[in-house]
């Protein structure tokens, strides 16, 4: 009996042998178009027998002479799991489907997707981890291109406001002078109404101009400088605008005191807008004592966290986010002039260098401290 049993199994192996053989590609291109996929690739006929597959296949199955064995004998541990039922329901179908699924042979999560190929099936498969750094390399370059769209959204916007605000200012200074020029002209023939209507064009005027400008100047802030930024002195900007300050100072008979700051790597004019503003709402919104503005610099892990302190009305803690706001304003203009846009361009400017700027109310219960960070270039 056991005579019997040897040839036979040896002509099992033969007859395995054989079929291996003639279930083999006659050409190494359906193995070169498989290869040439980065992912596990492999071909089954319709009783499942693996007919070609390519290298990354070959690695992951782990299997000796993968060609011309059964996907099920191969890997007995998918039967009865949702693979099985996936990959059966394509096959009789002769439909494509995708999945998700675990997979017991390499213990973890696969996806998988399955094409009519033949009567049979071509099937892909990558592991939870390939899937993953390929959905996260897809997410990065919809971020970089999303970046990149909005950078020159947001170029194509600064021009335009530019350009706007550029060609708007003619235009305005026309009307501004012709209107007095009618004003002078025909004063004295002017009745009260008709005096009062052509006093509304010019204030109209004068505040458009205002606007306009302050757009300049905000679309200035958010232009980046050309080359590296320099080493400035911050405690020598603020002197300079001090100095050119002093008439608002000795007429609201404010007094500015500076403590020591730091140099700081940035363009000058950036950080010269920043304090001018600062400085000129302190003064703006000053209460009825003489206004006290304290500027000083703390450094704070790898940062220089500037503080301008004054002792004016102060700011209800409701509106300390929005005043930050493109024309926000918190009084009319009878009450305080302006256009809202000093501080949103502070806040433009420290953005830029990395920074952050906020509000916070005055440690002795009246005024406000407008506090900003920016690197610090010694570190």
């Amino acid at each position: 009996m056991f005579e019997r049993f040897v040839p036979n199994c040896r002509n099992a192996k033969l007859e395995a042998e054989v079929h291996r053989r003639s279930v083999r590609p006659k050409s190494a291109l359906p193995v070169t178009i498989l290869d040439s996929i980065h992912d596990p690739a492999a071909l089954f006929d319709s009783e499942w027998r693996c007919t070609a597959l390519n290298s990354a296949a070959g690695t992951a199955a782990g299997v000796d002479e993968p060609v011309g064995q059964i996907l099920w004998e191969m890997f007995p541990q998918i039967l009865s799991t949702p693979i099985e039922d996936h990959l059966r329901r394509a096959m009789a179908a002769r439909s494509y489907i995708r999945f998700e699924a675990y997979c017991p042979p390499a213990a973890r999560w696969i996806e998988a997707e399955a094409y009519p190929a033949g009567d049979g099936l071509l099937l892909f498969a990558r592991t939870a981890d390939a899937l993953q750094f390929d959905r996260a390399e897809r997410v990065q370059h919809e971020l970089k291109r999303s970046n990149e769209d909005l950078r020159r959204a947001n170029r194509d916007l600064e021009t335009f406001a530019y350009s706007a605000s550029h060609d708007l200012q003619e235009p305005l200074r026309n009307v501004a002078i012709y209107s007095q020029l009618l004003q002078r002209k025909l004063g004295p023939l002017l009745d009260g109404d008709t005096s009062k209507l052509l006093d509304g064009i010019l204030k109209g005027t004068r505040r458009m101009q205002c606007l306009v400008e302050d757009l300049l100047s905000y679309s200035r802030a958010t232009r980046q400088a050309e080359g590296p930024a320099p080493m400035i002195d911050a405690g020598a900007v603020i002197g300079a605008i001090v100095q050119g300050m002093k008439a608002q100072i000795e007429t609201t008979r404010a007094c500015i005191v500076v403590d020591p700051l730091p140099r700081l790597r940035m363009q000058e004019i950036h950080l010269s807008q920043i304090f001018q503003n600062l400085i000129s709402n302190a003064l703006k919104y000053r209460s009825p004592a003489s206004p006290l503005v304290r500027i000083s610099a703390e450094s704070r892990e790898e940062l220089w966290t500037f503080s301008v302190t004054d002792n004016g009305i102060g700011i209800d803690p409701q509106y300390r986010q929005q005043i930050f706001g493109l024309f926000k304003r918190l009084h009319t203009q009878e009450e305080f002039t302006g256009s809202g846009v000093g501080l949103s361009i502070c806040e433009r400017i420290v953005e830029q260098y990395g920074g952050r700027i906020w509000a916070d109310g005055a440690a002795e219960g009246s005024g406000s401290v407008f506090r900003f960070t920016l690197p610090d270039a010694g570190r």
